[in-house]
């Protein structure tokens, strides 16, 4: 008697293969071990994402190596945080990472560093030492970008910088994909690949680095290639260059070692200090060079602390000019994480983002624990405030527009370079009374978002305790309660993915985001060195309910309530528009009752 065996209806491949799009990794994997079938169909969904991580590096080289497989890759995070458990570099993470140029596939690189630098050794020696020197981390950051950089793109095999980088990195005889440093083995890089008729050149449409941060060291002591700028890099320009990349979301990190503590729950304040907390955010505009700046249809950039107007970083730098072309004229969704606006220019210029894309506007924006500014003080006598306005190498700025033309932008009620926090005698003086409003920001852009779709306003706890505001008085109450139950982690969002899942509605519930209904005022005002508490923040952010003006000439209570109904009513109208409707909003907004009375 012949025995049949029961077999189960086949779906089709393009059937089952959407199906496992919309599974988890781990049970796509498990699929793979049921039959030759499913292995067929699940493979895909089994190693779209990848990691490179120590200790696990030979697991990446093998998918790598294996033509079957890598095929299948379209996103990778090489995760280098493992940096300081290992004594004195992760030399299998080192090693391991020149394989991403057998990815011909990948679309989206995601690096990920540590958010600090603890102490390290200052007396460490290359080769001999277990221990690192503290700007080894930087280095270290340097060469992982660089590197990733050559397997993108590809360089020239005599280029000696990246060598010379490892060399000083006190790693490179470990390197053994680097061979003799006399005369090294290049022969990894794409130039040399593309030349043989192999592996293509990666065309990645999004790159997302979390923790970028700069040596703080003096650039006299060091090797100037740890102190040369990534965007100076032959490699780092063609990269950022590439007319598919789409995408960069970025977190920057503290320069500064002693502020590991800055986003934690502790209540007292930690060591701020000003001539290490802004040196990337002054170099981050030069990223932002006009290929890139046209090119982008989403952008994301989060900050450990406030920043925008100090540390300054000025939006109208990138992409300079007045044509339809400059700024970013193809942004569809925008993420700011602890943002400060600050000036009227910020306006228009928001406003006018994406105004050459499909939709003729920006379609999304998340602004995540953004504030405005009301005033600024600083140890500048009012002489020199007069002084300052007569500067013009302190009121204007000038900048090379994509032509290289001479772009003039205005400065004035920004900290001038030349003031140094430690004038304790000085005049203790306001400096900056900004004019801008969270109402005035709304309805320009109500009026002129005329694509906006989605618009998010988030806070957590985490900033609630750090900046000591009262959150309930920002938030609805049933949301406070809501996410005290959902969110268990104690971390701050600048230790979590949000600059990478800001748009991800579910992400953003994990980690206790809340919707905004009163947003955020501050002043800045650092105390002079050899004060008492000279090293706290210098924002503070200005309770709901104080009698402090916000706005000159407008009752501080009068300026709040005009910001409830403005946010509400900018809300309204974005819903409308995502359902399908006009660009305007109908109905009366009303804000809950107890936001109502302040």
């Amino acid at each position: 008697m012949t025995e049949t065996s029961s077999q189960l209806p086949r779906l089709p491949p393009e059937v089952l293969g959407l199906i496992f799009a919309h599974t988890s990794k781990p049970t796509a994997q498990t699929a793979r071990l049921g039959s030759k079938y499913l292995c067929a169909t699940a493979t895909p969904r089994s190693f779209r994402h990848v990691q490179l991580k120590s200790p696990f590096c030979d697991h990446f080289k093998r998918v790598a190596e294996d033509a079957s497989l890598r095929g299948h890759v379209k996103e990778i995070t090489c995760d280098a945080r493992a940096f300081l458990d290992y004594s004195p570099f992760p030399l299998d993470f080192l090693e391991a990472l020149p394989f991403l140029r057998y990815f011909s596939e990948l679309k989206v690189l995601n690096l990920k560093f540590n958010d600090y630098a603890d102490d390290g050794d200052e007396n460490a020696e290359p080769h001999y030492s277990r221990g690192y020197r503290f700007y080894d981390l930087y280095t270290f950051r340097r060469f992982v970008i660089i590197v990733s950089f050559y397997c993108i793109q590809g360089g020239s095999k005599d280029d000696k910088d990246l060598v010379q980088l490892a060399k000083e990195l006190g790693t490179s005889d470990g390197f053994s994909w680097m061979g003799n440093l006399e005369s090294p083995d290049m022969s990894w890089s794409t130039e040399e690949r593309r030349i043989n008729g192999a592996l293509p050149i990666i065309h990645l449409e999004e790159l997302t680095i979390a923790n970028l941060a700069e040596d703080i060291n003096n650039p006299d002591t060091e090797s100037a290639l740890q102190h040369k700028p990534l965007p100076d890099w032959p490699i780092f320009q063609r990269v950022m260059a590439l007319p598919t990349l789409k995408s960069v979301k970025f977190m920057v990190a503290p320069d500064d070692p002693d502020n590991s503590l800055w986003d934690t729950m502790e209540n007292e304040p930690t060591e701020y200090n000003y001539q290490w907390q802004d040196l990337f955010l002054r170099e981050l505009t030069t990223w932002f060079r006009p290929e890139l700046a046209r090119n982008l249809t989403t952008l994301a950039l989060y900050y450990d602390d406030i920043w925008g107007y100090q540390p300054k970083f000025d939006f109208r730098l990138i992409n300079p000019g007045s044509g339809p072309e400059c700024g970013l004229p193809h942004l569809k969704v925008l993420g700011l994480g602890r943002y400060c606006f600050s000036h009227e220019w910020q306006l228009d210029w928001f406003a006018s983002l994406g105004r050459l894309n499909s939709a003729g506007g920006i379609e999304e924006l998340y602004l995540d624990e953004c504030v405005v500014i009301s005033k600024a003080y600083c140890t500048i006598p009012q002489w020199e405030v007069w002084d300052l306005d007569r500067d013009r190498s302190y009121a204007i700025v000038t900048v090379k527009d994509i032509d290289g033309n001479d772009v003039e932008v205005s400065n004035r009620g920004y900290l001038p370079n030349t003031w140094d926090i430690d004038l304790v005698d000085d005049t203790w003086a306001e400096f900056y009374h900004s004019s801008m409003s969270w109402h005035e920001l709304l309805d320009h852009w109500s009026t002129n978002m005329t694509a906006l779709k989605i618009f998010k306003m988030g806070t957590t706890n985490s900033l609630a305790s750090l900046s000591g505001i009262n959150l309930e008085d920002h938030v609805l109450e049933d949301l406070v309660i809501e996410t005290a139950t959902i969110c268990t982690s104690r971390a701050g969002i600048m230790d979590t993915d949000i600059h990478a899942k800001f748009d991800d509605a579910a992400f953003r519930k994990k980690i206790g985001m809340m919707e905004m209904a009163v947003p955020f005022y501050v002043n800045y005002s650092p105390r002079p060195n050899g004060m008492p508490n000279w090293f706290a923040r210098p924002w503070f952010f200005i309770p709901v309910g104080s009698d402090e003006h916000i706005v000159m000439d407008e009752p501080p209570n009068e300026t709040r309530r005009k910001d409830i109904l403005s946010l509400e009513q900018f809300k309204k109208g974005v819903e409308v528009r995502a359902k399908g409707g006009g660009p305007g909003s109908d109905g009366t907004p009303g804000a809950r009752e107890h936001l109502m009375t302040i």
